[in-house]
């Protein structure tokens, strides 16, 4: 044992260094035989590469219906096959310092699109592309799998139906095999946009059609298993729960502008430690959700890159106003302004977190919102006492490490003495299971809870509607406003422009004073990987698209 280190200690870097080594020799192993693989078909190892992502978690299943949250990302974001996708290529860092928007997009399995003049109906033209079956994309294939997507997932439909509005009967015809158009009720700003998110993948029906019953017309069996799409790449091993391995789709129509990866392998490692000692050893090439002091050792590890992206995701607490305590509004504002969030920034997430400025991320382009956070612990009294709680009262917060991550107890601490300065007496509950966690949040189980926001779509509309309006399967917390209902959707039916950023700006403001949901931090994307990688598009949701990298 190491001089100076307690049982305890000994047995868990023992621990670490047994399963850095178990992964470092599988990993050892698996690159032979990937080399022995190029070798046989001729590939050399400066025109191929593998790229190893360590993640904390796999999905059991490669259909995104059954969510299984971030598990469910990490897999199914990589298949992109959609009719269109972000494009932050022009924006400054590659989107890394400027947030992509709705107008930052271009056409994949569609070329072009245009609006009629309602705009109530889009009409894409297809690209003549292939799936990894070698069938030829059609409109058909379109339908059926945004029809499939609307039908199974929960997610998809609210988005689709409740957010974008599409047209609940036949929302997608088929002019002819190479024009498709999409139906709203009512235009938004996401009406396209929609269609880059994980659920919004396009199949190939023709052979998802092959393995569909009677009873299972979606063949949802089949592709729990089974990869069917026209995007970069196909699975080609699936270890459900542990590992997904990535080979290009042959067929796939933009092969010649790819990088130079042609394996890419998901792994779940659960240990953030772990995950940190792979990549500084180079048995990896990408690590995923680290805690924040990781961050900081990997920013002066040789040989590792770190970067801080802008994220549209927040962290905040949530208020259960169905506590009739909470349901004042001078109790919820007296908590926000107990709260010094640029102490927070500072303390729990070591400068990884900007303050929250208001109630829409400071990362989306307005002017200057309404109304702006204060820390007034004083004024805070005030409200108590106005409230009819001048000696405070006990309030049970619950808090996760599984969400928004490490940062949340130590996030949940400083919350705890803030709100304790002004008579709130919080009792903290940490709930380590990440399915419990999220239970209780969808159930409506808590008083307060600290939470994250991370929104599908980079959209202040989108970010207004997916907790806050009164139908929005998230709120379980009993905020039920139809004047703010109303303004969120003149939000995002009016058309990008000087107006909606004025819309944005009051949208900002009315979230300092009424919101249930008080933000704490505006959130970055961070990446730690190799340095030897380069191509590396940041993207509003933050994830590894390995087409486009280079490994050297």
């Amino acid at each position: 044992m190491e001089k100076g280190v307690d049982m305890h200690s000994g047995l868990l870097i023992w621990r670490r260094r047994v399963l850095l080594a178990t992964a470092a020799a599988a990993l050892t192993i698996f690159g032979a035989v990937g080399a022995a693989q190029a070798a046989v078909r001729g590939e050399s190892s400066a025109t191929s590469a593998t790229l190893v992502y360590a993640v904390p978690s796999v999905t059991t299943t490669l259909d995104y219906a059954p969510y299984q949250g971030d598990a469910n990302r990490f897999v199914d974001i990589p298949l992109e096959s959609k009719l269109v996708l972000y494009d932050p290529s022009k924006l400054k860092g590659k989107g890394c310092y400027q947030l992509a928007s709705v107008s930052d997009i271009r056409g994949d399995l569609a070329t072009s699109w245009s609006y009629s003049k309602d705009r109530k109906t889009i009409t894409l033209k297809l690209r003549n592309a292939r799936s990894q079956y070698g069938n030829v994309l059609t409109a058909d294939d379109v339908k059926w799998s945004i029809n499939r997507s609307m039908a199974i997932s929960p997610i998809a439909a609210f988005n689709y139906f409740t957010i974008a509005h599409y047209r609940k009967i036949d929302p997608v015809t088929v002019v002819n095999s190479r024009t498709v158009q999409l139906h709203v009720d009512q235009p938004t700003a996401l009406d396209l946009i929609e269609n880059t998110v994980f659920f919004a993948v396009i199949y190939d029906s023709r052979e998802a059609l092959k393995h569909a019953t009677s009873s299972d017309p979606w063949a949802t069996a089949w592709l729990q298993t089974h990869t069917d799409t026209f995007g970069p790449w196909e699975v080609s091993d699936f270890q459900p729960g542990q590992q997904v391995t990535y080979v290009p789709n042959p067929y796939y129509y933009g092969k010649s502008q790819r990088g130079n990866i042609t394996k890419f392998i998901i792994r779940q490692i659960p240990d953030a430690a772990t995950r940190v000692q792979l990549l500084q050893a180079g048995q990896v090439d990408w690590a995923a959700r680290l805690s924040f002091n990781d961050y900081l050792t990997l920013n002066r590890t040789h040989g590792v890159t770190v970067k801080k992206c802008l994220s549209p995701n927040r962290d905040d607490i949530v208020l259960n106003i169905h506590n009739p305590i909470l349901s004042k509004t001078q109790v919820r504002q007296a908590i926000s302004m107990a709260l010094d969030r640029r102490a927070i920034a500072k303390g729990a997430y070591l400068g990884f977190g900007q303050p929250a400025r208001s109630g829409l991320s400071q990362w989306y382009s307005y002017p200057k919102p309404t109304a702006t956070y204060s820390y007034n612990p004083q004024q805070a009294k005030q409200l108590l006492a106005q409230a009819g709680y001048p000696n405070g009262f006990d309030l049970n917060m619950l808090y996760s490490p599984t969400r928004p991550g490490p940062v949340a107890e130590q996030s949940a601490i400083l919350i705890q003495s803030m709100l304790g300065a002004i008579g709130i007496r919080v009792h903290l509950t940490e709930d380590a299971s990440g399915t419990d966690f999220s239970s209780k949040f969808l159930a409506g189980n808590f008083d307060a809870i600290v939470w994250q926001e991370p929104p599908l779509i980079a959209d202040p509309y989108f970010s207004a509607s997916i907790y806050n309006i009164s139908n929005s399967f998230q709120n379980h917390f009993g905020f039920n406003d139809p004047g703010y209902d109303k303004f969120v959707l003149s939000v995002g039916t009016t058309p990008p422009g000087k107006k909606r950023a004025a819309l944005m700006a009051k949208l900002a403001g009315l979230g300092v004073t009424d919101y249930p949901v008080i933000y704490l931090t505006d959130d970055f994307f961070m990446q730690g990987f190799r340095s030897n990688i380069s191509g590396y598009l940041a993207t509003p949701d933050g994830e590894v698209y390995p087409e486009t990298l280079v490994k050297r």
